[in-house]
């Protein structure tokens, strides 16, 4: 009797161990998550922690946040680059200095400005003796004993000479220099009057005729352009002569005020955006160049509802925003339209409503188990 108790134990034991395993094989045998179109179903335990739930609140807007850049005006600004290759001798001229027409920049040496000085010095010769040769030929055919037809080729050489001193130093005049000796020093100008807010280089640096970035940057650091990217739902939201408010990141505690001179007739097919350009007074320099800006533009009409939600709960695919929300034992997928943002979320539009809940955390690894399903 002993021995049979002994034998049976051991058997039960492994049922017990089978029946129990079975449940656990199938769990693992069931898959994580599944998705049906824009609704994903997150089934395991770890999946599921990853995902927080809240809700949107309500807010009333009548207008939208857009990006864009603070600009030097084109108009009363000049980037100088130099005309020839060379090294640099001396600078003239430093960034934060007041400058005017024709002040010097820098000093370069150059062999191709010296090749082009002796060539106005070369021309120069020439048209001496071609002035010589024509009043000699002049004087021979008045004599009698001078071909009319070398008379002609004199006078012909006269003009040629004539054309080419004025064409060696035309270029030379436009370049600002105005020295006829040949040393290869050439001597930049600033082609306009204004403040210089950029140089790059330093002396002992070699420059290229062809260098993609300017040596200096001269411009009226007291009138700025705002350029803005609107959406293309909000094109019509602004007009010329409309002013705009805008904070800038290097000054983002203070609030600045631009015109809208102009509104693009055409979408960046790059961005889908339109251009706004604006005028935007400096007077106490205090806004930067090339600054990132976030203007507030009107919205056409009256004010529309719409939601705060977290950053965190949106999510963007291609240009087209979306958050998750619960939807039974399912998260859905809403696509939205993206409005003001601030320091306590992002104001949408859509189909979401004040006090809906909503993915304020995980909704990017919902999108990306979305992806990994095969769902854009």
């Amino acid at each position: 009797m002993k021995t049979i108790f002994v034998l049976v134990l051991p058997l039960l034991t492994l049922q017990l161990a089978a029946c129990n395993r079975a449940p656990a094989e199938e769990a693992a045998a069931q898959p994580a998550w599944t998705v049906d179109g824009d609704r994903i179903r997150l089934t395991g335990r770890r999946q599921l922690e990853g995902v927080r739930i809240g809700s949107a609140t309500a807010v009333q807007v009548g207008h939208a946040q857009v990006s864009g850049r603070l600009l030097w005006t084109e108009e009363t600004t000049a980037r100088v680059f130099t005309p020839f290759n060379g090294r640099i001798e001396k600078i003239l001229a430093n960034p934060g200095e007041k400058v005017a027409r024709d002040q010097p920049l820098l000093q370069l040496s150059s062999s191709d400005y010296g090749q082009a000085q002796a060539e106005a010095s070369k021309a120069d010769t020439d048209l001496s003796v071609a002035h010589r040769q024509f009043n000699r030929a002049q004087e021979l055919l008045e004599a009698g004993v001078l071909a009319r037809k070398d008379y002609e080729q004199a006078e012909a050489d006269l003009h040629h000479a004539e054309a080419e001193t004025a064409r060696t130093h035309s270029r030379l005049r436009a370049l600002g220099e105005r020295r006829d000796s040949v040393d290869g020093s050439f001597v930049l100008r600033s082609p306009i009057a204004g403040v210089i807010v950029a140089r790059a280089v330093n002396v002992g640096t070699e420059v290229r005729a062809d260098a993609p970035n300017p040596l200096f940057v001269v411009t009226d650091p007291n009138r700025m352009t705002l350029l803005l990217d609107l959406p293309e739902s909000l094109s019509g939201a602004l007009s010329t002569g409309e002013e705009v408010r805008f904070t800038a990141s290097s000054e983002p505690d203070r609030a600045a005020t631009a015109r809208i001179t102009h509104v693009a007739a055409e979408v960046d097919p790059l961005t889908q955006t339109v251009k706004a350009r604006g005028v935007v007074l400096n007077d106490n320099r205090a806004l930067r160049g090339e600054s990132f800006v976030e203007a507030i533009v009107p919205l056409a009409g009256p004010a529309s509802d719409a939601v705060r939600v977290p950053a965190d709960a949106l999510i963007l695919v291609g240009s087209q925003h979306y958050l998750f929300a619960p939807d039974g034992a399912s998260y859905r997928r809403v696509p939205v339209h993206v409005g003001a943002l601030g320091t306590d979320g992002v104001e949408v539009t859509g189909s979401v409503k004040a006090g809906a809940p909503i993915v304020v955390d995980g909704a990017l690894y919902l999108e990306q188990l979305l992806e990994s399903a095969g769902h854009a």
